[in-house]
């Protein structure tokens, strides 16, 4: 027998009870967000089985809280596509031939799977995430220790590592965006930078107004700059739909959680499609129409985020393999941003998932 359910294929009846048993364990509180975390670094095998459940688990949560907040049921996001699909259209709309280079020292996800297997039963009482957090970082909490999983220097590529477990990249000023290596803004001055948002912005408002653009459009626009370097052109989008999601576009100011920057905010992403999220229409606004509701599930301005968030995942990709990756964007939001709703949690995983198909495809490109 086959069940089928929203966010996967086809699942035997076996599968369905197993996956229907995690997702309940999950919900009954006796798994906590770190434990979870833990799970997911300790058993590979499980990653895809895990997400799916995680997925599931919060989508179904998020809807709980739409339910019991404006009783009526929000209906599934119409605009939300892969994002292998995304890549690839932006692709298809530069017109020319791309590649991708993956960072020279990437190590693999078997490398990777055995270092973690190995250590985990010699940090006793030390939280196995974060210690690859500290590695990563090269953490002198934890001594000697920083080479026997990974090599990379903490600035080898700071833009990405940034992003690796633990620290959403966060854009203070245009200065960060100038000393973020391997992308279109690295080392230019500010006139270049700057003409380089306004005529992205000028576009969006132009194109966006009329019908919501895809991130492809952005993605497109990047290869432009990058001539055809796809792995800077993610970068790049990541960078700027995050720039445009939270900072001042002039100043590159972060605008910070106050409540009067939240409109301008939400206008800009007005012109960009919701293409993330589980359920609701443009980040949730059929909803909760005049944003008054801060509870995150139901937050424009919160589930802004679901965008740059899944593209900082692919641009994290060229450092660290596909499933460490997965496991790096999910223990991030479980760990560190437990306040940011049960929608964009399962966005997350929902991308997370993706990553090993995208590989692949990113392979083909030379």
């Amino acid at each position: 027998m086959v069940e089928r359910n929203a966010h996967n294929k086809d699942l035997t009846r076996r599968q369905f009870l197993r996956f229907i048993a995690f997702a309940t364990f999950i919900s009954s509180g006796t798994y906590k967000s770190p434990q979870i975390a833990e799970y997911l670094l300790r058993n590979p095998d499980r990653l895809d089985f895990t997400l799916n459940a995680l997925e599931y688990y919060y989508t179904n949560k998020g809807n709980e809280v739409a339910r019991s907040t404006y009783r009526r049921d929000p209906q599934p996001n119409s605009q939300r596509q892969s994002l292998l699909k995304i890549v690839q259209e932006g692709v298809r709309l530069y017109g020319k031939p791309v590649s991708y280079t993956f960072y020279e020292q990437r190590k693999s996800d078997e490398l990777w799977d055995e270092k973690i297997s190995n250590l985990a039963s010699q940090i006793n009482g030390v939280d196995l995430v974060q210690f690859i957090q500290g590695d990563l970082y090269a953490s002198t909490k934890i001594q000697n220790t920083s080479d026997q999983i990974v090599s990379y220097e903490s600035d080898t590529d700071p833009s990405t590592l940034n992003s690796i477990l633990g620290a959403n990249y966060t854009i203070y000023s245009l200065e960060d965006l100038k000393k973020t290596p391997h992308s279109s803004f690295y080392n230019k001055s500010d006139q270049d930078v700057q003409g380089l948002i306004n005529k992205l912005d000028t576009l969006i408002k132009k194109i966006g107004s009329q019908n919501p653009i895809s991130t492809s459009f952005i993605l497109n626009f990047f290869l432009q700059q990058s001539i055809g370097n796809l792995s800077m052109a993610i970068q790049d989008t990541a960078l700027f739909v995050k720039l445009y999601a939270r900072n001042d576009l002039t100043s590159g100011k972060w605008l910070g959680s106050d409540h009067k920057n939240k409109p301008i905010k939400i206008s800009r992403y007005k012109n960009i499609r919701d293409e993330f999220l589980p359920m609701g229409e443009h980040f949730m606004e059929d909803m909760n129409i005049d944003n008054s509701k801060e509870e995150p599930d139901l937050d424009t301005n919160n589930l802004l985020g679901s965008t740059y968030h899944a593209w900082d995942t692919l641009a994290t990709m060229r450092m660290l393999p596909p499933r460490l990756t997965a496991k790096a964007s999910i223990v991030r939001v479980l760990e560190a941003y437990q306040n940011q709703g049960n929608y964009k949690i399962a966005s997350i995983a929902h991308v997370a998932r993706q990553l090993p198909q995208i590989e692949r495809y990113l392979s083909t490109l030379k």
